[in-house]
């Protein structure tokens, strides 16, 4: 989980208990890199996070430990979304960075501008990408050309 109020956190929680399980259950906690506003993504034992700011970060969600740091361009309010492999993130003026959801460090896809701002989070479904800015919606999906015989 990552939080923004009263403070800054982030934090691993494990799932077996019941009741107050403040104090048996938290696995890890830290005040260092953690989002006020854009909630993170788990992939395959790591869960990526960008910060209001502009860092993109790279966590083992066991330990919590940083795995990578990358800056972005711009402030984030929209949370990461996660599909094929890949994580989209949309900053406030349009611009998503598509990445590799890898441990290897950061491993750009692609850079999408549309000029517009935007402070909502990506939908995907049925194999689209569904984009709110101020002004529109966009409905985006890879064509696939198809060859005639």
């Amino acid at each position: 989980a990552s939080a923004g109020y009263p403070n800054r956190t982030r934090m691993a929680v494990r799932v077996e208990g019941s009741g107050d399980v403040t104090d048996t259950h938290v696995a890890w906690k830290s005040r260092r890199l953690a989002s006020y506003v854009p909630s993170p993504v788990y992939h395959a034992g790591h869960f990526y996070s960008v910060l209001d700011d502009g860092m993109l970060c790279c966590f083992d969600a066991k330990s919590g430990d940083t795995v990578w740091e990358q800056r972005l361009e711009g402030r984030f309010r929209s949370s990461l979304v996660l599909a094929d492999g890949k994580v989209y993130a949309t900053n406030d003026k349009g611009v998503t960075t598509v990445f590799r959801a890898t441990t290897q460090g950061f491993e750009s896809v692609a850079v999408n501008h549309l000029d517009e701002f935007c402070f909502t989070t990506p939908a995907i479904a049925g194999g689209r990408i569904y984009l709110r800015t101020g002004k529109n919606l966009y409905c985006i999906e890879q064509v696939v050309p198809t060859v005639r015989k």
